[in-house]
């Protein structure tokens, strides 16, 4: 009966330890203003040693490549060009025969927005992403980012054309 407590006991304690869950990114996100209606959209991750994290420009055929989807833009914010990335390391992976773009240590990626609507207040961010050291773990974060309340005579106001009125000559 010693024998079974004892050996079920080093069952839970251990079965704990290595059941536990692997996060080796740990992530932040910040607002900067750039103007009355344009902010940077900050996500920075902190990787723990020995681990790497896979860049959205990851080639095809290769690791997973880092994926940010903004949600709920249409008719609120616009996205002022592609996310810009920290430095990223380059190299050789001879398992998928590709180049593959990490990062180590840590990661900053940048979007630009523009505010579209006034009543905007919050911007959703969901990040899926891919960690490896020996072996890979796929990963996802969710981030809301703040955005400080703007005058409605901020927003440049885009009058719709009437198409209808347009004579072809």
């Amino acid at each position: 009966m010693k024998k079974a407590l004892t050996l079920l006991l080093f069952m839970l304690f251990f079965g704990n330890v290595i059941g536990q869950v692997v996060n080796p990114v740990k992530w932040t996100s910040k607002v900067e203003k750039v103007s009355e209606t344009e902010f940077n959209l900050i996500i920075s991750g902190t990787i723990e040693n020995e681990w790497h994290v896979y860049s959205q420009h990851t080639p095809d055929g290769g690791p997973l490549p880092m994926v940010l989807e903004f949600k709920n833009s249409k008719g609120n914010y616009e996205l002022i060009g592609k996310p810009i990335e920290s430095k990223y390391k380059k190299q050789f992976n001879d398992v998928f025969e590709v180049d593959e773009y990490l990062f180590e240590k840590s990661v900053t990626v940048t979007q630009k927005v523009k505010i579209t609507n006034p009543k905007t207040n919050k911007i959703s961010l969901h990040l899926e992403y891919q960690a490896c050291k020996e072996q890979c773990i796929n990963d996802n974060k969710d981030f809301v980012f703040a955005i400080p309340q703007i005058a409605s005579s901020e927003i440049e106001v885009i009058k719709a054309t009437d198409t209808a009125a347009v004579v072809a000559e």
